[in-house]
């Protein structure tokens, strides 16, 4: 979801556009190099997620969040056109 195989030290990641290893530990090295918008974005997803929030509600929540929510899907845009 937050395309960390972009960040990643390990040329087999960038290569997958997955996780080749073990992907918490890539989570805990990495998502401090996302972008403050994605982070943000992200945390405020998991913070829904954990009292049982749907996605859809979550987004729509967000609607107050333009900023950090166009920081995620930007960010989610780049990785895909990358993987073209």
């Amino acid at each position: 979801m937050l395309c960390l195989w972009r960040l990643c030290g390990n040329a087999g990641c960038r290569r997958a556009r997955a996780c080749r290893g073990r992907s918490y530990l890539c989570a805990k090295r990495n998502f401090k190099c996302l972008p403050e918008g994605v982070r943000e974005w992200f945390e405020e997803f998991l913070a829904a997620k954990s009292v049982g929030v749907s996605f859809e509600d979550f987004r729509d929540e967000m609607e107050g969040w333009e900023e950090t929510a166009a920081a995620f899907f930007a960010w989610r845009k780049a990785a895909k056109a990358r993987a073209r």
